[in-house]
């Protein structure tokens, strides 16, 4: 049975990679260690308001706090790749119970 929060943390996190590939502008303003981070969160507050859940913003903003936003598609590569390892098993250990296989 999928994790609903799990499938909605995906999705965000899906949104902001398909945000950051089409915009190196976003990219390279992230990663100025020059711009302010009430400024940062005050952009991506404006860019993702209305397209993501609060966690997955709040999420954003501890980001831009701990002066690790830079990374973020690293955070949502390595994430993406530990649901779907996850699910993986998941499914596994059911079709392994189902048929009684061990």
């Amino acid at each position: 049975m999928p994790n609903l929060s799990v499938d909605i943390c995906e999705r965000d996190l899906n949104i902001v990679l398909e945000t950051l590939n089409n915009s190196e502008e976003l990219k390279l303003f992230i990663s100025n260690p020059l711009i302010p981070n009430d400024t940062k969160k005050t952009i991506l507050n404006q860019i993702f308001t209305n397209d993501l859940n609060s966690i997955s913003l709040n999420f954003l903003m501890v980001l831009v706090d701990r002066g690790r936003i830079s990374i973020i598609k690293d955070v949502i590569d390595k994430y993406l790749e530990l649901v779907t390892e996850n699910i993986s098993q998941q499914l596994l250990s059911y079709i392994l119970l189902q048929y009684k296989i061990k």
